[in-house]
């Protein structure tokens, strides 16, 4: 009998042991595992499903512990949140008896077709422009913004504003041109001209001159090949041709406004862009981290054959709560 006992008090600790063991194998540091079988969408009226599923970081089959599952699911809550696409963005999960997990993305998509009206004053503030209600110095026009254009994250912006500051400019972003969503495309194209321009300052105050043409034009015309390898990181390269026409009654008057017989100044801009980017939430983070940084490079001539050249680099970084 009392070898009977020691055998059995001997035996019941290996016993616990070989139960810890077993348990932690299956169960793991963060609780049971979790096989992910279908994942179906909801309210997505207009957005194409690839567009949604580019968001989504958890895949049918992967096999998760439930914090991995947990955090996942609301890093994926986050991403849609973050394309704009959507107001609300609820998570529906099913767990069946074989233990395979359904997920349903409910969202609610917003409206994404915005027209607005312009209509401001050129001066530095409502006070200055009533001191001398000149109805030249003030801008009209509209403005529209087409997000989501043909259900694909497309985006179509047209500006066209009349009267002191005249500016006409039309943008289109296609965000994915290939199979694996990672290569997009934008195309800007724009003219800012003006009958007035400041062409000196003088007593801290800057001088300007009025004539009957156009004082100043600038024509722009860009493209960019942007490259998303990840849900956070962003880079973009762009080039682009910059024009600036300018009346010789400006040189007249500050002949440091631009070199002597100078009328066309011809850009070449070319432009690299990253962005790293771990907030939670763009409009309003609360957690994570940004980083981007923009080398830019300007390489042209004036139209008498004088060279320009000039180069800036920006760099931008921020951690919310700090």
């Amino acid at each position: 009998m009392r070898n009977i006992l020691l055998i059995i008090f001997g035996l019941f600790p290996l016993l616990l042991m070989s139960q810890g063991i077993q348990s932690s194998q299956s169960e793991g540091p963060s609780g049971h595992l979790k096989v992910i079988g279908k994942i179906s969408l909801e309210g997505n009226r207009i957005t194409k499903p690839n567009i949604i599923y580019r968001e989504i970081i958890i895949k049918e089959g992967d096999t998760l512990s439930n914090l991995s599952f947990k955090n996942k699911l609301e890093q994926s809550r986050l991403n849609l949140l973050n394309t704009s696409l959507f107001n609300f963005v609820n998570i529906d999960t099913t767990t069946d008896i074989s233990g395979t997990t359904t997920l349903k993305f409910k969202m609610t998509e917003r409206w994404y077709l915005f027209p607005f009206p312009i209509f401001e004053i050129a001066d530095r503030n409502f006070n200055t422009w009533l001191a001398h209600k000149d109805w030249r110095r003030v801008n009209y026009g509209g403005f529209i913004k087409w997000s989501n254009l043909r259900g694909r994250m497309e985006v179509l912006n047209l500006l066209i504003r009349f009267g002191y500051d005249e500016r006409y400019r039309l943008s289109y972003d296609i965000p994915y041109i290939n199979n694996k969503q990672t290569l997009g495309l934008t195309f800007v194209g724009s003219v800012n001209q003006n009958h007035e321009v400041s062409y000196m300052t003088e007593n801290n105050k800057q001088v300007f001159y009025r004539g009957e043409g156009y004082m100043l034009r600038n024509s722009q015309i860009s493209t960019s090949i942007n490259y998303r390898p990840s849900i956070f990181k962003y880079y973009s390269a762009i080039i682009g041709l910059n024009r600036f026409d300018y009346n010789s009654k400006l040189t007249e008057l500050n002949s440091a406004y631009a070199p002597t017989n100078a009328k066309q100044l011809n850009l070449f801009v070319s432009t690299f862009y990253f962005r790293n980017d771990h907030r939670d939430s763009k409009p309003y983070p609360l957690k994570g981290y940004y980083a981007d940084v923009n080398l830019t490079s300007q390489v042209g001539s004036y139209n008498n054959k004088q060279n320009y050249s000039n180069g800036f680099v920006c760099c931008c970084s921020c951690q919310p709560g700090m």
